[in-house]
């Protein structure tokens, strides 16, 4: 076994996994007493296969990277396989999850976002391959809820990450999460989020700077709605039988309802189409709105030009008729004026004997 990948150990007297540096930090504080016959810590925390431990470190005044725990006696020495190197990266993001409430991941083969709630974690859960050897799986979440519903019963209400920071987990590895029948997604550490852990053991020594960066990890994936834990599955599990009914229930449900959903969102497009058509209707009709009340004015002025010209043909024609009759007046006047002219000329050439004549005796 690698024993500087054992950064964990199972306190049972606060029933939780206690990093290696807490236990330092309790052992340096003289809070515990290392003692080989009656262990503090224990590698893992099933009664059954777990064993003593002790955290060591390679100075006295700081705890460094090279702290780990190690074994009281070789023989419970467990051989871990595929062991991986333990950054801080790596470290942070395993504790993250002892803290986080729910996340979010992807389920790229099905296009789906599964929201995972958590009922609790264990981190470097130990896989027992034979009598001396066996696997640690970084975080092994119990599952509380999952929305989809159904996940939960696929996944048999456990789900095991696996940090990657560097390197992807061993196929060996991957061999025996498959045959354990433990769904396994790994999640990759973003270069974003990998830039804000630095390699800095001061990290590792202060519980308050340690405790600030996880904060920092798990206000990011606590936001489930905006952030997605980058990643892929790489172990599928299968249904187990107690199980199986639930998840087909369910599954079932999902599916009528993803096709509701999908039915909905047509029938909205629909409506917003129509009513895209309406507001265009209703922008036609207020156009032809404007378009009537300007004839109606302009009709209304047109009438107004009309009446006038109706008087103005009555007045017209009456004076027509007044002038025709003035004209006549005036030819009647012209000839009385004719007579009259001639009447005159006859009698300016009268002689006065034919004047005394026509005055006295043509009566």
């Amino acid at each position: 076994m690698r024993e500087q990948t054992k950064k964990y150990a199972y306190f049972p007297v606060q029933d939780r996994q206690v990093l290696v540096s807490e236990a330092l930090h309790l052992r340096n504080n003289g809070k515990i007493e290392i003692d080989g016959k009656n262990p503090v810590f224990f590698d893992f925390k099933n009664p059954a296969i777990r064993s003593g431990v002790y955290p060591v470190s390679s100075s006295s005044k700081k705890i460094t990277r090279g702290a780990y725990y190690r074994y009281f006696s070789k023989e419970n020495k467990k051989q871990i396989l595929s062991p991986k190197e333990m950054t801080n990266a790596h470290l942070f993001f395993q504790m993250m999850f002892l803290q986080l409430k729910k996340f979010r991941i992807e389920d790229k083969k099905n296009k789906r976002k599964v929201r995972v709630d958590i009922k609790s974690a264990e981190m470097e859960y130990y896989i027992k391959v034979d009598n001396k050897r066996g696997i640690l799986i970084d975080v092994l979440l119990d599952i509380k809820q999952t929305y989809p519903y159904s996940y939960k019963y696929l996944w048999n209400n456990k789900l095991a990450i696996e940090v990657k920071v560097t390197h992807a987990v061993d196929p060996k590895k991957k061999c025996i999460l498959r045959d354990h029948n433990i769904s396994t997604y790994e999640a990759t550490v973003p270069k974003a989020v990998r830039a804000k852990i630095p390699e800095a053991h001061d990290l590792l020594d202060s519980e308050e700077l340690r405790q600030k960066k996880i904060d920092e990890l798990t206000k990011i994936y606590a936001n489930h709605e905006k952030w997605t834990l980058f990643g892929n599955f790489i172990v599928n599990s299968k249904v187990e039988n107690e199980n199986k009914e639930n998840y087909i229930l369910l599954s079932q449900v999902e599916t009528e309802l993803a096709n509701y959903k999908k039915e909905k969102e047509q029938l909205f497009e629909e409506i917003k189409k129509y009513k895209e058509y309406k507001l265009q209707l209703t922008k036609d009709i207020n156009e032809l709105k404007k378009h009537t009340d300007t004839l109606e004015k302009e009709f209304k002025v047109n009438q107004g030009f009309l009446k006038d010209s109706q008087r103005n043909k009555q007045l017209v024609k009456k004076l027509s008729t007044e002038l025709a009759q003035k004209e006549q007046k005036i030819e009647s006047l012209k000839k009385k004026n004719n007579s009259l002219k001639n009447s005159i000329s006859k009698f300016e050439g009268e002689s006065f004997l034919e004047w005394v004549k026509r005055k006295f005796f043509d009566k």
